[in-house]
């Protein structure tokens, strides 16, 4: 679990006109997801799984997002 100090290492973006948010939006298209080279893991289940293989190879995390309310939540177990 992250706690307080560990979280606000992390920067804040909002907004729908941020680059990266566009990015991540279209990643929702297969055509973009296969442009790219890139996919969306959601979930803690399936991030969990990526991250204990290593974060080797297809499954090399590029980004972590989390919105304001599950930054709030404890950590799925």
């Amino acid at each position: 679990m992250i706690d307080a100090r560990e979280l606000a290492a992390f920067r804040r973006i909002a907004g729908r006109a941020n680059p990266r948010i566009k990015e991540w939006s279209g990643l929702a298209d297969r055509d973009n997801r296969d442009r790219l080279g890139l996919t969306i893991a959601e979930g803690a289940t399936l991030i969990g799984e990526a991250l204990s293989r290593g974060g080797a190879g297809l499954l090399a995390p590029k980004a972590f997002v989390v919105s304001d309310a599950g930054a709030a939540r404890p950590a799925a177990g």
